[in-house]
């Protein structure tokens, strides 16, 4: 019975509270100017818990590749991922931020 519920019920959790919104929501156009100058990562993705394709646009959950690229995304970390792969794709993409006088 235990085993039952760590199997099925976090599935029908994620059904019922990761939906995905359609159509997308408005977004104005300062926030797409800032999210264009902006590196957007991923930090903690979990999707591949879910048994989903990533290749495949999902209806549920918050990560898949078309998503993704829709979003402009620039990188995405698994759970498993190296600490240093990520700390080499930080130093290798965030540059300090240039305070103007």
């Amino acid at each position: 019975m235990a085993a039952a519920v760590f199997v099925f019920l976090p599935a029908v959790a994620e059904r019922h509270f990761n939906g995905v919104h359609s159509p997308p929501r408005a977004v104005s156009e300062r926030a797409r100017a800032l999210h264009a100058r902006l590196l957007i990562v991923d930090l903690h993705a979990d999707s591949l818990l879910w048994g989903r394709d990533l290749l495949q646009r999902g209806r549920r959950g918050h990560v898949d590749l078309p998503r993704l690229r829709d979003m402009g995304i620039t990188g995405i970390f698994l759970p498993g991922t190296p600490m240093q792969d990520i700390i080499t794709f930080i130093n290798d993409n965030v540059r300090p931020r240039v305070e103007q006088a």
